[in-house]
């Protein structure tokens, strides 16, 4: 999941040079970023209730208008 994180952030964070007209990454982008890939790590034990999560962070992220 690490290297899913890391992944996500790094590829978010040069899309974002191309996206002006969204919201600049901030310290709540960075945080929703990793909150998707670490509640993964919980989806064989609760895959329902991380699967709401992971939708929950996704909706957040996007609705906030940062880049995708």
């Amino acid at each position: 999941m690490v290297a899913l994180a890391a992944f996500q952030v790094i590829g978010t964070y040069f899309a974002s040079r191309d996206q002006p007209d969204r919201t600049e990454l901030d310290a709540l982008g960075y945080a929703l970023l990793l909150a998707g890939p670490a509640a993964l790590v919980l989806r064989r034990h609760f895959p329902v209730p991380v699967l709401g999560a992971v939708a929950t962070v996704v909706i957040s992220y996007l609705a906030l208008g940062y880049p995708y």
